[in-house]
């Protein structure tokens, strides 16, 4: 949480390599750091045996009550962690000399002040060297020590994310402010290195964002290694930037830019003009939206500042803020507009002289400007009443005299059915012009006949007729024929005919044989 220092603690300790210290309890006459230090304080230390020694920054955990070996400032070891064997060690609060601030026999600071990469000179008074940014190369690059630590109130994400922080030069996840203004020449911008133990780096890998929720990572002028990571800094640089895991949530904090000519927006970088009239935002592909703007944009300040408004033969460029008027008669076209909207269509009725060929269907019609009367002439004549489409037209029509010739009727077109009563006469029919072929069986009776109309020459000679149709004879008598063939009724009747049923030989001779029989009979008797 803090960097504490206290007088007259001092612990013991048997812990063996470089991990971290396991305090083993007071020297008499001293206290522990339990009794001065809060879990996750930072702390000057010095363990030695006398003999070996490591001056350093401890970062202190009350559970288990160790000091973790955060930053070897110096050591018997070439200023790195001392791999100790076993043996009993003191290890205890210190002052280091090259942290110290003391004043000489002047009263005055005996040397320069260096915060964050800044010198104060005479403290409390602020000169131009004090907001100087020192320069860093990219061989020899300004260094900032990284650690991971436990998380404290301290910690701008403290309750979000992971519980471990980024420790900064000892301090927990500070905001940074980093310097460079120029990239004109190969080495002019500012170079600042942030190393990790290589344990640390492969753990909690830190990276450099454009939100502190790591949604875009930012990786221009960015190098990293397995225990570093560089950033070449520049005008081009974005205003604002984030440190932060990329394995672990909410570890650091954010960095400052103070020469960028780029603005950090939550995501959206927006750059200061290069040249007169260019300003740019990042996925914007050159073009400035409306919500970028404020005020108004003279039209000769665009591209293009004017629309053309055109028909088939003429056209006319109108101004950005000018008007456009769309006119239209009740006959041609009906313009509305609402709420910018501009509805153009065809009007409901149209009242016009039409010019041109139409095409399609009316869905109603009244009538005709003008009546016409519709007639028709020739063999069949009709005429109408005057036509204007308002209603249905009648008339009658009359086949003329002598307009239907013989040629113009098929064989058998006309029967009795297309026939008005007595249409036909005999007037009507030319000689021999009805042969037998054209009068059906029985077609012709006694109503069609006039007056000895049928004579025996009439009746071919294979013709049947039925005796109903003959005329009727004296009732019961036989049927004989003169001398002319023509048959007649005779004086024998049916009754007589009878006698003479079942003969089969001539009567005479049937009697001439009766009588010879009799006779010999009767000659029989007698004898």
């Amino acid at each position: 949480m803090a960097l504490e220092i206290h007088d007259r603690v001092k612990e013991t300790t048997t812990t063996t390599g470089t991990g971290t210290y396991t305090l083993a309890g007071a020297v008499t006459g001293f206290e522990t750091f339990t009794a001065n230090l809060d879990n996750g304080d930072t702390t000057y230390y010095c363990c030695t045996d006398n003999t070996d020694f490591e001056i350093g920054i401890g970062t202190f955990t009350s559970s288990g009550t160790t000091l973790a070996r955060t930053t070897v400032l110096a050591s018997s070891n070439s200023n790195s962690a001392v791999n100790w064997s076993s043996g009993t060690r003191t290890i205890f609060m210190t002052y280091p000399a090259d942290k110290a601030v003391f004043k000489d026999a002047s009263g005055n600071i005996a040397s320069d002040l260096n915060m964050g990469g800044q010198d104060v000179i005479n403290a409390g008074v602020s000169s131009a060297d004090t907001h100087a940014g020192i320069y860093g190369s990219s061989s020899a690059p300004v260094e900032f020590t990284v650690t991971v630590g436990t998380k404290t109130a301290a910690h701008p994400y403290y309750g979000d994310g992971s519980s471990l922080a980024y420790f900064i030069n000892g301090v927990e996840s500070p905001a940074l402010t980093l310097h460079g203004v120029d990239n004109v020449t190969s080495n002019s911008e500012y170079y600042y290195r942030f190393t990790l133990s290589s344990s640390d780096m492969s753990s909690h890998p830190f990276r450099l964002y454009l939100d502190a929720d790591k949604s875009t990572a930012y990786t221009t002028g960015v190098t990293t290694t397995s225990t570093y990571l560089q950033i070449a800094v520049n005008e081009d640089t974005p205003n604002i930037l984030y440190y932060q895991c990329s394995s672990h949530g909410y570890m650091g904090n954010h960095a400052i830019v103070l020469g960028s000519n780029k603005i950090n927006h939550t995501e959206a970088l927006l750059s200061f003009p290069t040249t007169t009239g260019t300003l740019v935002g990042t996925g914007d592909s050159g073009s400035v939206s409306n919500t970028m703007l404020a005020g108004s944009i003279a039209n000769a300040k665009l591209a293009n500042s004017s629309i053309t408004v055109a028909d088939a033969s003429s056209s006319t460029a109108v101004s950005l803020g000018g008007t456009v008027t769309f006119l239209g008669t009740s006959n041609e076209v009906e313009v509305a507009e609402s709420s910018g909207t501009v509805t153009i269509g065809l009007p409901s009725s149209i009242t016009a002289n039409v010019t041109g060929a139409l095409t399609g269907n009316a869905d109603t019609a009244t009538a005709l400007a003008t009546g016409r009367t519709i007639a028709m002439t020739g063999d069949v004549a009709w005429t109408s009443a005057s036509f204007d489409g308002s209603g249905n037209v009648t008339g009658t029509a009359t086949i003329q005299a002598d307009a239907v010739e013989q040629s113009m009727i098929a064989d058998d077109a006309v029967g009795a059915d297309q026939l008005a009563s007595n249409a036909v006469v005999t007037a009507s029919i030319v000689d021999d012009n009805v042969t037998q072929a054209k009068i059906a069986d029985d077609a012709v009776g006694a109503d069609q006949l006039a007056s000895n109309a049928v004579v025996n020459a009439s009746v071919a000679s294979g013709a049947a007729i039925a005796f109903s149709k003959m005329e009727n004879l004296t009732a019961s008598r036989a049927l004989v024929s003169d001398g002319n063939g023509d048959v007649s009724a005779a004086t024998t009747t049916a009754t007589e005919i009878g006698h003479v049923n079942g003969v089969t030989s001539a009567i005479q001779t049937q009697l001439d044989a009766k009588a010879s029989a009799g006779f010999a009979l009767a000659m029989a008797i007698c004898l």
